[in-house]
């Protein structure tokens, strides 16, 4: 099938593009209505905060006519206000100002992916603007407000057992940063994001619209961030467990399953538009893929950045038996 809705509110669009070497595009929160969309189950009708519904395509050219379909007011919006998105901010590879961010101690990816995205940049280096941008936070800065966030939102949905296990936990992870032991960023906090108060959410939340601000800062030097999508290529399904005991492999070391969603975070978190493009294919045969984060309600400047990327490095290739 060459095109495809999906949702995303930690990965799940963006994730898979890349991991099956096709485009998908996480739009700018709230631009297009979730309802009808599952999940969540039938009937529902309420927005969650960081959930967006978006394509899935073959080209980045298709992912702009489906968002054009699909972006817009729900009915009860539409009396007062319409969505007209601004054009890319730049419409030649040339005129792009392009950042770039691929180091991170928290999410460390793959050698495999990591060839392929840094393959990419020197392909773009005499084509854009490469701007040595000093990012002005770390996915340790960002990743444990977005799974507070995040588990606001799931939290309270997830199994009992599963619940019942991190309130256990709770104490353990208050004593270990009392006494300064060092526990699993992301198991802490996504732990402490499913039992929050409404005031510590609140809490949050100021902090995400600070992130917000910042990077609204970020894109006044760069138009495009380009980024890893996630730190791993496709890997063997895995359907024991749970998110926190589950493990995927990195450069031969065992990490936490909760490292797929590090890199989701910033653009989830701070509302902004995120592109996955495939870029290249690893010696195993497995596809990479870029996420191409931009300014807020700059969804059209991401995918046009995608689409001429593909003249340069990558773009989607069949399957050898497709």
């Amino acid at each position: 099938m060459p095109l495809e809705i999906g949702s995303d509110i930690g990965g799940s669009i963006r994730n898979p593009a890349s991991l099956c070497g096709v485009y998908g595009h996480k739009p700018s929160h709230g631009i297009v209505p979730g309802r009808g969309h599952i999940p969540g189950p039938p009937g529902t009708k309420g927005e969650p905060d960081l959930a967006v519904v978006g394509p899935l395509s073959r080209t980045a050219e298709d992912l702009r006519l489906a968002l054009d379909v699909l972006a817009g007011p729900d009915v009860l919006d539409a009396p007062g206000w319409k969505l007209d998105l601004p054009a890319s901010r730049a419409q030649r590879l040339e005129d792009f100002r392009v950042g770039y961010w691929l180091d991170d101690p928290l999410c460390p990816i793959d050698s495999a992916v990591r060839a392929e995205i840094e393959a990419t940049i020197e392909a773009l280096r005499p084509h854009v603007q490469l701007v040595d941008v000093a990012l002005p936070f770390t996915l340790e800065d960002v990743v444990p407000r977005y799974l507070r966030l995040l588990m606001g939102v799931i939290g309270g949905d997830m199994p009992t057992p599963l619940r019942m296990l991190t309130r256990v936990l709770l104490p353990y992870y208050a004593l270990a940063e009392r006494l300064g032991i060092k526990a699993d960023l992301a198991s802490m906090n996504a732990t402490r994001g499913m039992h929050q108060s409404h005031k510590q959410w609140a809490r949050t939340n100021e902090g995400r619209t600070k992130l917000r601000w910042t990077c609204h800062e970020v894109f006044k030097d760069v138009d495009v961030l380009l980024t890893p999508v996630g730190p791993v290529t496709a890997f063997p399904h895995q359907t024991r467990g749970n998110h926190l005991s589950r493990r995927i492999t990195v450069d031969g070391q065992k990490r936490p399953y909760m490292d797929l969603v590090p890199w989701a975070a910033l653009a989830t978190s701070a509302y902004l538009p995120a592109t996955s493009a495939p870029v290249g294919i690893t010696p195993d045969g497995l596809p990479v893929g870029v996420q191409i984060i931009g300014p807020y309600l700059g969804d059209q400047t991401t995918i046009r950045f995608a689409e001429l990327l593909a003249d340069v490095r990558g773009g989607f290739r069949p399957p050898p038996a497709l």
